[in-house]
């Protein structure tokens, strides 16, 4: 039954609703039966990651466009903290992950670090962050997100290029 309220006057209504599906409830810290379509965009592309990569049927290899999209930039460094830890116990589990996040950067090896660029001849180029000519120079002084911040891309149409293994 459902009470239907209009000014002073109550009225009962019998109501029959059908309900599909199931319904997921989050818990997360500071925030307890989350309803998922409440949660961000950011925690749940996560925990769908998440979830692909600790199920039955493991990857060898995911592609992922973007990591750090909709990730609070503390998010961000969790979650490459969960993959390095899921890579650990798996370590023949390859991930090759696109970002614009300096932050994400940061929380790599700069020799983890690919830079892509797209040529006037509309070519692309991929080299090591670690080719940069001033790469040693300033390795000590910055972050490799703060590195890259400041070279930017440009700077690879003007090195050779690097062996084709690495």
């Amino acid at each position: 039954m459902r009470t239907i309220a209009l000014d002073e006057q109550k009225t009962q209504v019998s109501e029959r609703r059908t309900l599909w599906g199931n319904r997921i409830v989050l818990d997360m810290q500071g925030a307890k039966d989350v309803p998922a379509d409440s949660a961000g965009e950011g925690t749940l592309m996560a925990l769908g990651l998440l979830t692909v990569l600790m199920g039955p049927q493991k990857p060898r290899l995911v592609l992922l466009d973007d990591i750090e999209l909709s990730l609070h930039p503390t998010a961000q460094r969790k979650l490459i903290e969960v993959l390095r830890t899921i890579q650990k116990n798996d370590p023949e589990l390859q991930i090759v992950a696109t970002s614009h996040s300096p932050f994400i950067l940061n929380y790599l090896q700069p020799e983890e670090v690919r830079m892509t660029f797209l040529a006037e001849n509309g070519f692309a180029r991929c080299e090591k962050l670690t080719a940069h000519p001033d790469f040693e120079k300033w390795k000590a002084m910055m972050s490799p997100g703060e590195f890259w911040s400041t070279v930017g891309e440009s700077w690879i149409e003007k090195v050779p290029a690097s062996a084709s293994h690495e």
